[in-house]
């Protein structure tokens, strides 16, 4: 890792922000994930193996961040030959929150996300991201020097409990857009790395204005809910079972 001496001035991200953004703009980034928990090799238990299975599974999926001057869309990349309804596709899938279609809109930057609960489809809207602590740690992905930007996140557990966790984002000036995978964006560079509860997402290619350019459509189907409301359901059931658990 390096340190950066100088700080860019603001007024420089805003002037070549504000370059880039005055053109027409079409990028392609595609994600691969892999897991960040630590697997005992040692221990030959049937929970390690559906572990090491999960592990297996992540490796092969990847995503896709379509972005032009205004809007992103974030979502998984079909692919033949995978089963997606063994037990360890599923984890795989649910590993690093990546489980859905995420929309961006620069302009509000707000994220809706489009996903299933109970056999429920929900339109999420997350606020925008104003919190991000940017620092002056830098480190080169692929020919990008690349900046460490970190905030805080939360989700409900099984217990209906709401947890935190770290979320750490390497971005980089050089592609000064500010979207980035799943629903994090609004810093003053592209996310080329993130890590996000027990995964890691990392780009494996970038394609500048391709040929084919697909219309960016902001999800319509489902529930409309902010995402503290969706908490609130997922919360509710969450206790319910534990009720029930406990219980029995």
């Amino acid at each position: 890792m390096k340190k950066c001496l100088l700080p860019i001035p603001t007024f420089i991200l805003f002037f070549i922000a504000s370059q880039i953004y005055s053109q027409e703009t079409y990028i392609n980034v595609y994600y691969k994930k892999v897991s960040t928990f630590v697997l005992n090799k040692k221990k030959q238990t049937y929970a390690n193996k559906i572990l090491k299975q999960t592990q297996e599974d992540m490796e092969k999926l990847e995503y896709k961040l379509t972005f032009n001057n205004t809007t992103s869309i974030f979502k998984e990349v079909p692919k033949m030959g995978l089963d997606d309804n063994s037990t360890t596709a599923m984890l795989s899938k649910s590993f690093g929150d990546t489980e859905g279609i995420f929309y961006t809109d620069r302009k509000t930057g707000k994220t809706i996300r489009e996903q299933e609960f109970e056999s429920e489809l929900f339109l999420v809207e997350h606020e925008k991201m104003n919190d991000w602590k940017l620092t002056q740690e830098t480190k080169k992905i692929g020919k990008y020097i690349c900046y460490k930007a970190t905030r805080k996140d939360s989700y409900i557990n099984r217990s209906g409990e709401k947890k935190y966790f770290a979320v750490i984002a390497w971005y980089t000036l050089e592609l000064p857009y500010n979207f980035g995978p799943v629903k994090y964006n609004g810093l003053p560079g592209l996310i080329l790395e993130l890590t996000n509860r027990q995964a890691k997402l990392y780009v494996s290619k970038i394609e500048l204005n391709p040929k084919k350019q697909n219309n960016i459509l902001k999800p319509k189907k489902g529930k409309n809910v902010k995402k503290i409301e969706y908490d609130n359901i997922v919360r509710g059931l969450a206790k319910n079972f534990d009720k029930i658990y406990k219980r029995n």
